[in-house]
């Protein structure tokens, strides 16, 4: 059987947590880069809606 390898080192892995984070704080507090990140990325419509395949996603939504 063939042993599981990590194909990224663990310095590369420290930088892409880092590049996460800062892409996280970019969009924390600030509704609109979120939904248009999610719209970019095809989550959701530009009404607001689940695009078919995330439908059934379990996920809390903000009430106005």
């Amino acid at each position: 059987m063939a042993k599981f390898t990590n194909d990224f080192k663990d310095k590369e892995t420290e930088e892409f947590i880092a590049d996460l984070k800062l892409f996280r704080k970019k969009l924390e507090n600030n509704p609109e880069a979120c939904k248009k990140f999610l719209v970019d990325a095809g989550i959701i419509t530009e009404k607001g809606n689940f695009r078919k395949h995330y439908r059934g996603l379990c996920i809390p939504m903000a009430k106005d």
